[in-house]
């Protein structure tokens, strides 16, 4: 008696899981990318506020000046004294256009006196374009500008 071999087939490759498993692996991607936030400034406990406005910031035309409880004065991510903040301010404000803006990142326990001496000096340097990046008290870990 004769036994014939039972059918064999072939292995396939199957690519409906191939490209589902890729199809995930780019909406997680996606997804993260989204959801990363592109700090300029040094990382500061920010103020929580009850009634905020989320401002854009596709703008990239503003500098971040950075406020640490220490009192210590941070110019995109740079520590400056208040004179050095002065004529770096004059020099961006040259360089980029009249209408720069500044968004302040003050830390929560920062002193009131370095906030406004801060202010003071975008004033000498004629800058009239001020935001404060503040946390919004119904969520701490969303921030949100105003």
């Amino acid at each position: 008696m004769k036994i014939r071999p039972r059918f064999q087939k072939k292995a396939r490759l199957e690519m409906t899981p191939l490209l589902d498993a890729i199809f995930l692996l780019l909406i997680f991607f996606l997804y993260m990318v989204l959801q990363m936030r592109f700090d300029k400034g040094i990382s500061v406990n920010l103020s929580e506020v009850s009634a905020s406005e989320i401002v854009s910031q596709k703008d990239d035309n503003y500098i971040v000046v950075g406020i640490t409880k220490n009192g210590d004065i941070y110019f995109n991510k740079e520590k400056v004294s208040l004179d050095e903040l002065y004529s770096r301010l004059k020099l961006q404000k040259k360089d980029k256009d009249k209408q720069m803006a500044v968004c302040i990142r003050g830390d929560n326990k920062s002193y009131h006196s370095q906030t406004v001496a801060v202010l003071d000096v975008l004033l000498k340097a004629q800058i009239n374009r001020v935001f404060f990046e503040v946390t919004d008290d119904k969520s701490s870990s969303n921030n949100n500008t105003t």
